[in-house]
């Protein structure tokens, strides 16, 4: 599961979801301001980053992030991990 941990009028977060749309990937969007979500704050904070977006693949054995987004760099990762050809 691919997740997008966020913040309101980030102009990089909206093209990252943009792309991942147009590529069919789905993907949990994490609005860090979000009251609710506290716990994912937490774990964001643990990753030593205080920028949006931030990327986590998490599969059974593994968890993988993109810290440092780029359109380009989004695209490298993603089929890194399979999620595109």
């Amino acid at each position: 599961m691919i997740e997008v941990y966020t913040l309101p009028d980030c102009s990089h977060c909206q093209e990252a979801k943009d792309y991942l749309k147009e590529k069919g990937i789905s993907f949990l969007e994490i609005n860090l301001k979000k009251k609710e979500n506290r716990e994912a704050r937490i774990f964001w904070r643990s990753l030593g980053i205080y920028k949006v977006p931030v990327i986590v693949l998490k599969t059974d054995d593994k968890i993988s992030v993109l810290k440092d987004y780029s359109k380009e760099k989004l695209e490298e990762w993603l089929k890194r991990h399979g999620e595109i050809q």
